[in-house]
């Protein structure tokens, strides 16, 4: 498998790298797609297109952690 990370900036897509193992992602712009070895640069460039697409009429929702940090406080009275 080939991986390929793909950013979104600016409502363009743009190739970040090409990484023979799985990267992780840094920013939420980025997102990973991982194609077979003998795949066509024509199909990959589709997918990511259709993944970019998807992103474009759904995007994904920030992860907030309200809880984590937010610890129980007995009330005085």
């Amino acid at each position: 498998m080939i991986h390929y990370v793909y950013a979104t900036r600016g409502g363009y897509l743009y190739l970040v790298g090409k990484f023979a193992h799985k990267p992780k992602t840094q920013k939420p712009d980025e997102f990973v797609l991982s194609v077979p070895d003998k795949t066509s640069q024509n199909q990959i460039d589709t997918l990511a297109h259709r993944r970019f697409m998807d992103h474009l009429n759904r995007p994904r929702r920030a992860a907030h952690d309200r809880h984590k940090a937010a610890e129980r406080e007995l009330a005085t009275v």
